[in-house]
Formats: structure tokens, C-alpha cells, sequence
């Protein structure tokens, strides 16, 4: 078994969200997930996964996380594009916090601009999305701390053939996110069974929606079926559970009709059809000989 662990960085902004992949002018939807489904499809000796663990972000890490999108709006950092990436990078968690604290105090003395990014309304289409308004719009939301791992298990002789699947599999998460925004990267791949906890990084809920979500009907991977399922409505009749001789079979539960199916003494001296898993047809059968 061999695992790698995905880490977000800068977390304070965001991956590329549902809105994102849509095209207005074709009307149709490029479903990311379509990208990993085909990574992770199974072959004879080669399994793999992809473990995505989610909490609630604790209090204090929100909160510097809004103080730290806030520091990056004011002067010195509009200034200083170098200094206020390594501030993203390293204020919410990593060694260099402290360096970046420091940053951080330096930028709060200067100024804030007259015109803010973070009270401006956001467009997500493409590129019309600022960074500061990103972060803004992911902070400003509810908060979780992730973690993703990705997992390829096969025989010993096929190392490589799991090094390269595990590589895929990390370049699926790639189509999520934008160069300029936070990136995902991936650790070196180790090998046994993973015990230790991946980095975590925070995710909002919208993001998390877009990370994982089940196939839309644009997403084609290999060896993956689907079923439509068809909801009906009850029937516009149903006789009444209180009349004398009647057994209820079970309810009808359609949107906001919620009504006991019953089956009338007269029904019941006629032919019925009963569907029941094994060793009921007994207990069936006593209770329809009433």
C-alpha cells in the first residue's frame, strides 16, 4: 500500500467552485469530478481510493484566518506582492508563523486603502474574481479543516504502476484550482498503511460541495453505471386505514402526500401479490388469515 497526502496552499483562498465550471453561452456543466473518477477507476490489482476527512474549523482558526484576509488588504502588502504571499502562506499554520506574525503586525500599522476590495460585490465568472475578494467570500462562510489522502493498493511488482496511478490521481485535483489562487501539493509517497494524519486545511462549505459531489450527467468514467430513478405518485385513491378488516402495507410518501396504503377485506379475498424479504411469508400469511 502506498499513500500520498494532499495539502492546500495558500488555504486562505479558495479552490475553484461550482459556478466556475459552468459555461453560460453552451449551457452545459464541465464536471471536475470526471477527472478523478477516471484516476481512481479499479483494475484487476490495483485499487485505489481517496480519503477526504472533514471537522468543523475550531474558533481561533477562523478567526485568524478573517484577521489575516483583512491584513492582506492594507497598503504594505499592496505594495509588497512578495511579502504578502509568503504572509498567506505561513500566518494560519506552518514553522515560519511567527515570521509571519511578524508581517503581519508591520501591516497593520500602514493605512487601509480608501477603496476595498473586501466591500465590493463578487463575480465569479473566470477571471473577474479578485484574490481578496475570493478569500473574502471562502473566510466569510462556514469553515471546515480537511484533509484528503489519496491511497493505491497492489501487489509489490507493480510499484510503479502505483507511483504513477498515485501521481494521476494527485494531477485530478489540479483541474480544482487556479495558479494564482491556492494550489493543492502533494506530498512525497510513502509506503504501509498510513497512520498518521494528513496535513489540514480549511475548506468552505462550497468548496467542499465542488470537491466531492456525486457525478453530474456530464461526468463519463470508466466502468461506472448509473440508474435513473424515477419518483411517482401515489395513487389518487387509497382506501381508508379505519374501515373494519383493512391491513396497512405501508405509507405512501410523495413530496408532501403522506398517507397509509391499505389493502380492504374485500381485496384481500382476492388474488394478492406480497414482496418480502426471506422467512416473512409465515408471518404473512397469519396475519392476512385473520
Amino acid at each position: 500500500m502506498w499513500f500520498v497526502d494532499l495539502d492546500l496552499r495558500p488555504e486562505l483562498f479558495p479552490i475553484l467552485r461550482h459556478a466556475q465550471f459552468e459555461d453560460l453561452l453552451n449551457h452545459n456543466f464541465a464536471d471536475p469530478v470526471s477527472s478523478l473518477l477516471h484516476a481512481i477507476r479499479p483494475d484487476d490489482l490495483l485499487h485505489c481510493r481517496v480519503e477526504i476527512t472533514v471537522r468543523p474549523a475550531s474558533r481561533p482558526r477562523c478567526h485568524a484566518a478573517a484577521q489575516a484576509v483583512k491584513l492582506l488588504d492594507r497598503d504594505f502588502f499592496r505594495r509588497h506582492h512578495r511579502l504578502a504571499a509568503y504572509f498567506a502562506r505561513n500566518i494560519t499554520r506552518g514553522r515560519a508563523r511567527w515570521l509571519a506574525w511578524c508581517l503581519g503586525r508591520m501591516a497593520g500599522n500602514t493605512p487601509s486603502p480608501s477603496h476595498t476590495a473586501l466591500e465590493t460585490s463578487t463575480s465569479r465568472l473566470h477571471e473577474r474574481e479578485e484574490d481578496l475578494q475570493a478569500a473574502a467570500d471562502k473566510i466569510g462562510g462556514h469553515l471546515f479543516e480537511a484533509r484528503v489522502r489519496l491511497i493505491a493498493a497492489a501487489p509489490p511488482d507493480r510499484r510503479i504502476e502505483a507511483h504513477d496511478r498515485l501521481r494521476s490521481m494527485a494531477g485530478a485535483f489540479g483541474a480544482f484550482t487556479r495558479s494564482r489562487l491556492a494550489t493543492f501539493h502533494a506530498t512525497a509517497t510513502r509506503q504501509g498503511r498510513p497512520r498518521r494524519h494528513g496535513p489540514a486545511f480549511l475548506l468552505s462549505h462550497e468548496e467542499l460541495a465542488t470537491l466531492w459531489h456525486p457525478p453530474t450527467a456530464s461526468a463519463a468514467a470508466e466502468r461506472m453505471k448509473t440508474i435513473e430513478l424515477t419518483e411517482l405518485e401515489g395513487p389518487a385513491v387509497i382506501q381508508s386505514e379505519k374501515e373494519k378488516g383493512t391491513v396497512v402495507l405501508g405509507r405512501v410518501r410523495f413530496r408532501g402526500d403522506d398517507r397509509a396504503a391499505s389493502l380492504a377485506l374485500e381485496d384481500r379475498r382476492r388474488h394478492v401479490y406480497v414482496v418480502g424479504k426471506t422467512g416473512r411469508g409465515q408471518y404473512c400469511s397469519a396475519r392476512y388469515s385473520r
